[in-house]
C-alpha cells in the first residue's frame, strides 16, 4: 500500500472515530472524564486504521473466491492426479503411482475445496484455479460404483 494510500485511509479513519466518538459521547459516555475519552478515541481510531487498511488489501484482491462443498463433489469420482480432490491422511495414499482408490466416490467431506475465478487483472472468470483441494473421506464400500456417463478412474 502506498504511503499516500495509508496516508487516506489514516485520516478517514481518525474523522470517523471522532465522529463516532461523539456520537458514543453524547449518547451514553457524558460521564467519562477527559484523560479516558481521549484513550477510548486513540483505541478507535487504531481499531479504525486497521479496519480501514484491511478492507483496502481485500478489495485489491481480484479473483473471485469459490468453495466447493459436498453437494458439488459428491458425484465427483476419485482419481490419484485428481485437481480438486485429495484423500484424506486416514486412507494412507501416500504414493502417487497408487491408484487403489480410483473411481470412489466421496463420502464425507472434511475440508473444502477453496476455488479463485479470474485473476489479478480482473478478467478471466471462467478460469478455475484451485487454491486448496477438498481433503475427502472416500467410500471404500462402493469401489465399483460408476456414476452416470463417467469411465471409472478417469480424472476431471
Amino acid at each position: 500500500m502506498s504511503n499516500i494510500t495509508q496516508e487516506a485511509v489514516k485520516n478517514v479513519a481518525h474523522d470517523f472515530a471522532r465522529a463516532l466518538n461523539q456520537d458514543l459521547a453524547t449518547a451514553r459516555l457524558r460521564q467519562m472524564g477527559g484523560s479516558t475519552c481521549e484513550a477510548l478515541l486513540k483505541e478507535l481510531t487504531q481499531i479504525c486504521v486497521q479496519a480501514g487498511r484491511l478492507s483496502i488489501v481485500l478489495w485489491s484482491q481480484r479473483p473471485a473466491i469459490a468453495i466447493r462443498h459436498l453437494s458439488e463433489l459428491a458425484q465427483k469420482q476419485f482419481h490419484v492426479a485428481s485437481k480438486i480432490l485429495q484423500a484424506h491422511p486416514l486412507h494412507v495414499l501416500d504414493d502417487p503411482d497408487d491408484h487403489t482408490l480410483d473411481g470412489r466416490l466421496t463420502k464425507i467431506l472434511v475440508h473444502p475445496a477453496v476455488i479463485a475465478l479470474g485473476n489479478h487483472e480482473a478478467d478471466q472468470y471462467d478460469h478455475e484455479e484451485v487454491w486448496a483441494k477438498a481433503v475427502v473421506w472416500l467410500d471404500v464400500g462402493m469401489a465399483d460404483t460408476k456414476v452416470s456417463g463417467e469411465k471409472r478412474g478417469t480424472p476431471e
